[in-house]
């Protein structure tokens, strides 16, 4: 992988034709932006790792994890879930809203990407291992070790097209006041 940004560097220098040189310019750009995402998650999981003793099972409230979420109470890792919203919702988005939702005994919470289109194959995509970013992959497996560690399985994390712009939902199990937490391990 550094062998191919010192490529694309060199293809630069060699390069005479101004557009050319623009588009060497735009995968060099482009490259180094996803190794410094790479390994700024590799790094974070790696502290996240280190700090930790395993899956805390807890009752979080969701405004602990981000101020914008409602004020549900949900089962699962506090510092999974914190991680999960820094994964999902990049800082410098200019237009995102929260919102939640509860039924059946689920918390759903909905992040919305305004003025942001993705076409239905790209949403469709979007947490797969041959599409997605390596952050939607992630956020990915922290569902999925919510749904192992409280019972319930089935993926529950989803983009779909809205008006206005995109939104990724994803669902907890909800916790209830006074409730303990019950589980039965296989």
């Amino acid at each position: 992988y550094p062998a191919r940004t010192q490529q694309l560097v060199g293809m630069l220098q060699q390069e005479e034709h101004a557009s050319a040189q623009m588009e060497n310019l735009v995968q060099l750009d482009s490259l180094l932006h996803f190794y410094r995402n790479v390994y700024s998650l590799l790094y974070e999981q790696a502290e996240r790792q280190a700090g930790s003793s395993g899956f805390e099972r807890e009752s979080v409230s969701l405004p602990t994890i981000h101020p914008q979420l409602g004020g549900y109470t949900v089962w699962g890792d506090r510092v999974l879930l914190t991680y999960l919203m820094r994964v999902l919702v990049d800082p410098d988005a200019a237009a995102v809203t929260y919102s939640t939702q509860a039924s059946d005994g689920f918390v759903f919470v909905l992040i919305t990407f305004h003025q942001v289109y993705k076409d239905e194959e790209e949403l469709s995509q979007m947490f797969q291992p041959s599409h997605g970013s390596v952050a939607c992959l992630v956020a990915k497996q922290i569902i999925r070790d919510h749904d192992t560690a409280f019972g319930h399985p089935g993926l529950r994390l989803t983009a779909q097209a809205v008006a206005e712009g995109y939104r990724i939902i994803f669902s907890l199990r909800q916790a209830q006041v006074g409730e303990h937490l019950h589980i039965i391990e296989s």
